[in-house]
């Protein structure tokens, strides 16, 4: 009986040991693929984070399991495998769900909003966004709050939601000390120009994008001064002040030299030639793109690519070359595939119908235009029914306007693995039973000589 119970303990001890030794080792395997991915060598990245998840799953760690599927959606979303990296999000949220982990739980909330708004799903990317802003909100967790925040005060302003959009970024200020804070201060104000401008109140954004870029040049941010005058810029577009525009975007593209982010470029490069189709040279404009093709899709951003090919559809209608137009919505066929936006297709079928028209085929134009609209109002009623769901309780949703793509200053932070992870419960009830037995043993040797 005494070398049973002996027998008894040391193995529980040493399973408990395992688990321990076990999960120090995933944790250095996910350290691993942090470090990698920070640096860029992905796959290296993915082998590790992979290596992790199987050890996570033959010890049957739900905790790590649930850490090694958000490592490899941050790889996806990285490598602009954006449908993947939702997938492993998902696993993660159901792991996480079941054990009740909340902090994790509300990074992979966000981590699937990004993903989402990556691919365009506006409605989605809302719905997990603010997912996480619940929980934060409930924790205290102020430094993840204002991601949060962040996040949804920029994809609302993006999408015409200015009155909400403000009320979020308002929240922020209410968080920080704006004197030590000066990076997310000039996010902030710089969105607040944004919802200015989603109400088509032009002064009163570009005096926030101004307020914005003094902040930012006055500490160096060479990026958020990137933003602030390719918002000024965008602006002055809107308002028809092309010399002012064309002067803008070229202090910005002058200015991002400074800075090493492809995505920016992508989207100076698409602002650059909107500004030259709109001052009437459809040919600088078509060179640039064309010339820039390759920079959304190094940066892994389809929604923007997208826009390229829109933007030279147009470009091609105002030369009448209606061959070329059908060939380039191909390529933006192509791109739907990978993504969900709604404004990209619905853009297809105006482009479509424009030439109808250019070949003289006003009834099919008229179909066309009216499956547009209807489309187009699905689309608002959807989104409309979405934010009112989940913001009720915030200000009026009275939706201003609606642009499609990425908005220059949106919030993309992906959450890394936390420093510190919880045991897994069958280690903690492992270890609890082998000390409740060890305590135990005297009484049962007591017992047992008793006996004899």
């Amino acid at each position: 009986m005494h070398n049973k119970v002996l027998a008894l303990i040391f193995a529980l001890i040493i399973t408990g040991y395992l688990q321990s030794s076990g999960s120090d080792s995933i944790k250095k395997l996910l350290d691993a693929s942090w470090l990698f991915y920070n640096n860029g060598k992905l796959d290296s990245s993915l082998r590790y984070a992979s290596e992790a998840l199987k050890l996570s799953e033959e010890l049957n760690n739900d905790t790590f399991i649930g850490h090694s599927n958000v490592m490899l959606g941050n790889i996806f979303v990285k490598k602009g495998e954006y449908k993947s990296a939702i997938q492993y999000y998902t696993y993660a949220q159901n792991i996480f769900e079941r054990i009740q982990f909340k902090k994790a739980l509300a990074k992979t909330y966000n981590n699937l909003g990004i993903a989402y708004e990556k691919i365009g799903a506006f409605a989605s990317s809302i719905f997990f966004y603010h997912r996480a802003y619940r929980i934060n909100q409930e924790s205290g967790d102020t430094g993840a709050l204002i991601i949060n925040l962040l996040n949804i005060a920029s994809s609302l302003a993006d999408k015409g939601y200015s009155d909400i959009a403000i009320g979020f970024l308002n929240k922020i200020l209410g968080l920080i000390d704006t004197a030590k804070n000066a990076d997310i201060l000039s996010k902030v104000i710089l969105n607040k120009g944004v919802a200015m401008q989603e109400k088509h109140l032009y002064d009163s954004a570009l005096y926030f994008y101004r307020k914005s870029l003094d902040i930012a040049s006055h500490n160096n941010d060479y990026l958020m001064t990137t933003l602030a005058l390719l918002n000024i810029a965008i602006s002055y577009e809107k308002m028809h002040l092309l010399d002012s525009a064309f002067k803008y975007i070229n202090k910005a593209i002058k200015t991002s030299k400074r800075i090493d982010n492809i995505e920016i470029g992508a989207l100076l490069a698409y602002h650059h030639a909107r500004i030259l189709k709109e001052r009437h040279n459809c040919k600088a404009s078509m060179e640039i793109l064309n010339g820039n093709l390759s920079l959304p899709l190094l940066a892994r951003n389809f929604t923007l690519l997208a826009k390229y090919y829109l933007l030279i559809c147009e470009c091609l209608l105002k030369r009448s070359n209606l061959k070329a137009v059908s060939d380039t919505l191909e390529n933006i066929y192509k791109i739907s595939a990978v993504i969900e936006d709604p404004y990209t297709l619905i853009e297809t079928i105006r482009i479509k119908a424009l030439i109808d028209s250019l070949r003289g085929d006003t009834h099919s134009y008229d179909s066309l235009m009216q499956r547009y609209a209807t489309m187009r109002d699905s689309i608002t009623y959807y989104q409309d029914s979405t934010i009112k769901s989940l913001f009720e309780s915030e200000k009026s949703i009275k939706r201003d306007s609606v642009t499609a793509g990425p908005t220059p200053g949106s919030s993309t932070n992906v959450s890394p693995p936390p420093s510190s992870f919880r045991p897994s419960s069958i280690f903690k009830y492992t270890l609890l039973v082998a000390i409740l037995i060890a305590l135990m043993l005297p009484l049962i040797l007591w017992l047992k000589r008793k006996n004899k």
